[in-house]
């Protein structure tokens, strides 16, 4: 999962500069936005995982995250770039908030307060390569324009 937020969030900015020639403060603007949709994402599946259970309201987020990627990465025009980018996020926040939830039913009482925070952090401890590892592929393979590449695709999952 970590792969999947920070792949879709770290290098965006630049892929947007690069590849869509959008100016910094636009860029900014569809952050914004894409942060707006992780609120509106994590709000609307949260309850869909109420409702449906917990794994049924992560996949539904997942696969709405799988199907906008051709919009979020390739989107002809400002408005799909940034539909996408709103689109993407609610999917991927949508499935990260209700991990926590997700852990804590899951795992002993004892170890409630503890489960969520470790596994994040290892989490974070096993995914932190991949800023490196998406920076080479794109210097390694020459792209300067093309900053989303399907050798760097694996990074993204």
């Amino acid at each position: 999962m970590m792969f999947l937020s920070h792949g879709t969030q770290d290098l965006y900015p630049d892929f947007l500069k690069e590849v869509h020639k959008i100016s910094d403060s636009v860029r900014a603007n569809i952050v914004i936005v894409a942060n707006l949709g992780a609120v509106v994402g994590a709000v609307i599946f949260g309850q869909l995982s109420q409702i449906a259970g917990r794994r049924k309201g992560m996949v539904s987020a997942l696969v709405l995250a799988l199907c906008v990627i051709p919009l979020w990465a390739y989107g002809k025009g400002l408005p799909l770039v940034v539909l996408g980018a709103f689109l993407m996020q609610a999917g991927v926040q949508g499935a990260w908030g209700v991990i926590p939830v997700h852990l804590n039913e899951l795992s002993a009482a004892a170890a409630r307060g503890l489960m969520p925070g470790l596994a994040y952090q290892l989490g974070i401890l096993i995914a932190s390569p991949r800023i490196r590892f998406n920076t080479l592929c794109m210097v390694t393979s020459g792209i300067k324009k093309h900053s989303l590449d399907l050798r760097c695709v694996p990074s993204l999952c």
